[in-house]
């Protein structure tokens, strides 16, 4: 795949979406390929019932996951984070990880 043929692009809130529609259609995984995110991508206090498989290339807004339940596995691999990635702080707002979060090759540009 060269360097400069154009990722379809996605927005964020149809991110979120498609994560409800994969559980009511009774999926058990929801996965994205080669894609750029776009706009803020805002999962707080949602549960989100279906694993998560988030691959290749980047996320140009920040990312909020505070007071999310993931219930199955969430893999964000080969990703570029941006902007912001907050999964809560020490004493406050923790995002649940019911099974494993897998960031291999990731990179948080800002804070995570």
């Amino acid at each position: 795949m060269g360097r400069n043929i154009r990722l379809p692009r996605m927005r964020a809130t149809t991110l979120v979406k498609e994560l409800d529609k994969a559980r009511e259609a009774g999926r058990s995984i929801y996965q994205l390929r080669d894609t750029i995110v776009l706009g803020p991508l805002d999962l707080k206090n949602r549960t989100v019932e279906v694993a998560v498989d988030i691959q290749n290339r980047h996320f140009k807004g920040r990312v909020d996951l505070r007071y999310c339940e993931f219930k199955q596995a969430v893999k964000f691999c080969n990703r570029t984070f941006r902007k912001e990635f907050n999964s809560g702080d020490d004493t406050d707002s923790h995002t649940v990880y019911r099974k494993n979060l897998i960031c291999n090759d990731a990179i948080f540009v800002s804070v995570a």
